[in-house]
């Protein structure tokens, strides 16, 4: 397992790496009546029919990716495209706003922090 943060530790240059814990940069904002949630640093996505099922697929998609890539000793960092950027970049301006403000009401969108544990890469 320890062997397996490593390799992920050094894939990730640009996420947050903290106690053996990879942060990885990720959003979810409803468009269509549906939720998407992407995390940028692997450049996955999914779609789903509320934020919260948006963003457990999103881990189980995050945490089978680097499951998959530490098995085959071939982690690719893939970042997502610049559009996707811009767009974690306004979901997390508008949270912070919202905040500061203190609005409430139902949240359309959220930018997080996906975290993997080395213990969640135990089939690694």
């Amino acid at each position: 397992m320890v062997q397996a943060m490593v390799g992920v530790r050094k894939m990730f240059k640009r996420a947050l790496v903290k106690d053996d814990c990879v942060s990885l940069r990720c959003y979810v904002r409803s468009e269509d009546g549906l939720y998407i949630a992407a995390c940028l640093d692997l450049c996955l996505a999914v779609q789903a029919d509320t934020m919260q099922e948006a963003k457990q697929q999103l881990h189980e998609q995050v945490i089978d990716y680097l499951i998959d890539a530490v098995k085959e000793k071939n982690l690719v960092t893939r970042p997502a495209p610049l559009s996707e950027w811009l767009m974690y970049l306004w979901v997390l301006s508008v949270g912070r706003l919202s905040r500061i403000a203190g609005a409430i009401g139902k949240k359309a969108s959220m930018a997080f922090r996906e975290e993997v544990q080395p213990s969640s890469l135990a089939g690694a």
